[in-house]
C-alpha cells in the first residue's frame, strides 16, 4: 500500500462496510488515504480506463521515460477486494485479467508466525479459516487495522 493509491472494494453490504471501516482506520492511524467502494464501481472504472494505469507493462520500466521531458509517472492504483472464503472464487473470477487487483480474505495470512518455513522466508500453506462469515470478516478487519499500524510505524 505504501507509495500507491489504494482502493478497497466490497462485493456485498458486509464487505463494503468492512472496506469503509478499513479505509477510515488506514486514514486515521496509518495516514494513508484510501477509497472504499463497491466492487461494481471498481469493475466499471477498470473497464473504462483505469486498467490502462494498473495493468500491462509497468511504465516505470520504460527505458524511454525521462522525468524531465515526460514529467513524473502517475501513481499506480492498487485495488484490494475484501471477501469471505465462500465468495472468494466468484469474486476472483470477476476481477481476473486485471492487474493490481487482489482478492483478500481471512485465509490469506497464517494464524501464527510458526507458518514461516525459515528457509527462504516464504509462507507455508496456512490452514483454512473455519468459521462463520462474520468471524472471517472480523479477523480480516483486525488484520487491516494492523496494516494501518504498520504503515504508521514505517513512516515514523
Amino acid at each position: 500500500m505504501s507509495g500507491r493509491d489504494v482502493v478497497l472494494a466490497g462485493d456485498n453490504g458486509a464487505t463494503l462496510t468492512l472496506a469503509r471501516h478499513a479505509a477510515a482506520v488506514l486514514l486515521r492511524v496509518g495516514h494513508q488515504p484510501v477509497a472504499a467502494v463497491g466492487l461494481g464501481d471498481v469493475m466499471a472504472a477498470l473497464r473504462s480506463g483505469m486498467a490502462a494505469t494498473t495493468s500491462g507493462a509497468d511504465p516505470g520500466q520504460s527505458i524511454f521515460h525521462d522525468e524531465q521531458i515526460d514529467g513524473p509517472l502517475p501513481r499506480r492504483i492498487r485495488t484490494f477486494v475484501v471477501t469471505t472464503g465462500d465468495e472468494r472464487a466468484v469474486v476472483a473470477a470477476r476481477v481476473s485479467g486485471f492487474g493490481d487487483v487482489d482478492v483478500i480474505n481471512a485465509d490469506d495470512v497464517p494464524e501464527t508466525m510458526d507458518a514461516m518455513d525459515g528457509t527462504d522466508g516464504s509462507l507455508a500453506a496456512a490452514t483454512p479459516v473455519i468459521g462463520r462469515p462474520e468471524q472471517q470478516l472480523a479477523m480480516l478487519a483486525v488484520r487491516l487495522e494492523m496494516t494501518a499500524v504498520y504503515l504508521r510505524l514505517v513512516r515514523g
